[in-house]
C-alpha cells in the first residue's frame, strides 16, 4: 500500500515506526447476519473502516483478519493484505486479544499496532491519527477511544434477583449532586493502538496503562444490533 504524503513533522512525531492496522472481520454474526458486509450508505460496512485507514497519515500497512471469502475478496480488490483466520479463532467466543495476538505472530510486525473494528463506521481518519499522536506524545502505553456518558457510576445500583435489594456499584458512595460528579466516559470500540511489543504475548490492551482519546457520541456508534445499523444510516443521511 502506498504511503500518503507526510509532512516531516508528522513522520518524525510517530518516531519513524511502522504502523500496522488490523481489521478483524469474521464471517459469522448473530444479531445482523453477514454484518461486516451489511450496506451502509451504498457501501459494505467494512469499507468505511478501510477508507479511514487507507487515508491515514501514519498507517503504512493494513491487514484484514478474516475467515470469510467475500470479505477477503473485497480487501484483495483494493490491494489490502489478508490474514486467513483459523476456524478456532472465528467463533462467537473468540476475544479481540486472541485475534490481535494471532495477527502479531502471523505478520511478525514490529512497531505500532492499530486495531480497527468494522463495527465503528463513523470513526474518521483524524480519529485514528489523533489517537496515534496521543500515543507517541504522552506517557501511556496504549490509547483507546472513548466517548462521554451521562450516567455516572456513583448513581448506579445492581438490583438483587432474589429480593430486589439495591446494591450500589460504587461501595460506600455518598449522595452526590450532578454538578459535583466527575465526567465519565466509556469505551466506544473505534480505535485501539499500542506498541506491538507491549501487546505480546497475549494481545491484551487492558493490562496496559491506557490513555483515552475522546470522540463525540455522533461518531461513536458501535454496531451490534439492527437498531445500531439503522441509527448509523440516519446519521450518515442526516436524519438523526
Amino acid at each position: 500500500m502506498a504511503r500518503p504524503a507526510l509532512t516531516l513533522a508528522r513522520w518524525d512525531l510517530i518516531g519513524k515506526q511502522s504502523v500496522l492496522a488490523i481489521v478483524p472481520a469474521r464471517g459469522g454474526s448473530r444479531a445482523i447476519p453477514r454484518k461486516n458486509l451489511a450496506e451502509l450508505a451504498g457501501m459494505p460496512l467494512i469499507q468505511w473502516t478501510f477508507n479511514a485507514a487507507l487515508a491515514s497519515a501514519y498507517i503504512d500497512g493494513l491487514v484484514i483478519s478474516t475467515d470469510d471469502r467475500e470479505v477477503k475478496s473485497l480487501g484483495l480488490q483494493q490491494g489490502i493484505d489478508v490474514l486467513d483466520r483459523p476456524q478456532d479463532l472465528a467463533g462467537d467466543m473468540t476475544t479481540a486479544a486472541e485475534v490481535i495476538a494471532h495477527a502479531i505472530t502471523a505478520t511478525e510486525h514490529t512497531g505500532i499496532l492499530v486495531y480497527l473494528q468494522p463495527t465503528s463506521p463513523l470513526r474518521t481518519t483524524d480519529d485514528i491519527d489523533q489517537s496515534l499522536d496521543l500515543l507517541v506524545s504522552g506517557d501511556a502505553q496504549g490509547v483507546v477511544s472513548v466517548t462521554e456518558v451521562a450516567e455516572n457510576p456513583e448513581w448506579m445500583y445492581r438490583l438483587s434477583t432474589t429480593d430486589s435489594v439495591l446494591e450500589p456499584i460504587v461501595p460506600n458512595h455518598a449522595a452526590f449532586r450532578r454538578q459535583d460528579l466527575p465526567r465519565t466516559v466509556r469505551l466506544n470500540g473505534a480505535v485501539y493502538c499500542a506498541p506491538t511489543e507491549l501487546l505480546m504475548p497475549d494481545g491484551n490492551f487492558f493490562r496496559l496503562r491506557l490513555a483515552g482519546f475522546e470522540m463525540p457520541a455522533s461518531r461513536s456508534i458501535d454496531i451490534d444490533e439492527p437498531a445500531d445499523l439503522e441509527l448509523a444510516r440516519q446519521r450518515v443521511e442526516g436524519r438523526g
